[in-house]
């Protein structure tokens, strides 16, 4: 069986995208993603330079920030 994937509109689907606490982190250098029908997402990034980059580069790609 191959593994599900799911897309998401980011604009539509996702009601916050932050960093969280250290001791929060499933992943080193995670982004969070709150979802609006509930649940979240975190991916995790190389390094902290790439994670304030990932953020950075959500937060001015969309209004709801």
């Amino acid at each position: 069986n191959a593994p599900q994937t799911r897309r998401y509109h980011v604009p539509s689907e996702v009601k916050k995208i932050d960093l969280p606490d250290v001791d929060e982190q499933e992943l080193p250098h995670s982004v969070r993603l709150m979802l609006r029908e509930g649940g979240m997402l975190q991916c995790a990034c190389q390094n902290s330079a790439e994670q304030k980059q990932v953020l950075s580069g959500m937060s001015s790609s969309f209004s709801f920030l």
